[in-house]
């Protein structure tokens, strides 16, 4: 790991020699990396490079894989979008309030099968936090979560897999591939397509795919 980020930073380097900027060029600048080694500046590069890129390209996989196996589910997506778009363009982000079923297709898919099924470590840690430079310190502590005692420096391991297929939330059929289950009502109708957004996910992902805490899963969807 310490090897293929260092060479994305190598590659980086070469970009800027060559005046290909780009944000992880920018990340390696002596003024916005003041204060930092050799080895930090190579894990900024190399982070800010990938992130969003496996874990995009992995849910991108799923949804095609879900959408191959359920071709009715393909129709009605297909059908909200000719409804409310139409074929003489794209959708925006101006049309997703419009779009219920294709919302609860991206939820069930982050659901169902997220990138990140068990993410990083955390550790338990006072929330307020110093800056020194561009070093962001945080002091750790015990800490109590609902009677569960939990020491400082304790690793937190996060099943993201396990709390998405939580049944008193989402059901007995959580292994189902099933976008209904985040709609208020739904038409079984092909000929009609008109779907309701459960109260409760229009301002709610309806998964943890995105992780916790400072440091998240990039996903892009």
């Amino acid at each position: 790991m310490k090897d293929i980020m260092m060479m994305r930073f190598i590659i980086i380097k070469v970009r800027m020699d060559q005046h290909r900027a780009s944000l992880c060029a920018k990340l390696t600048d002596t003024e916005l990396a003041s204060g930092l080694s050799v080895k930090e500046k190579a894990w900024v590069a190399g982070v800010t490079s990938t992130a969003a890129l496996e874990t995009t390209s992995t849910t991108m996989s799923y949804f095609l894989y879900a959408m191959s196996c359920d071709a009715n589910i393909q129709r009605r997506a297909h059908m909200e979008l000719d409804r409310v778009v139409g074929r003489s363009r794209i959708p925006t982000i101006s049309d997703m309030d419009s779009l219920p079923y294709i919302r609860a297709i991206t939820q069930e898919v982050l659901r169902w099968n997220p990138p990140l099924p068990i993410i990083a470590p955390r550790r338990a840690s006072e929330i307020t936090t110093y800056q020194l430079k561009l070093r962001l310190f945080t002091i750790y502590m015990d800490d109590w979560y609902e009677g569960h005692f939990i020491p400082k420096n304790a690793a937190l391991m996060l099943n993201i897999w396990s709390m998405n297929r939580d049944k008193d939330v989402y059901g007995p059929n959580v292994d189902e591939f099933q976008p209904e289950r985040f709609l208020e009502s739904f038409d079984i109708s092909l000929n009609t397509g008109e779907f309701t957004l459960k109260a409760e996910y229009q301002n709610n992902d309806g998964h943890n795919a995105y992780g916790f805490g400072r440091s998240n899963t990039c996903t892009t969807f």
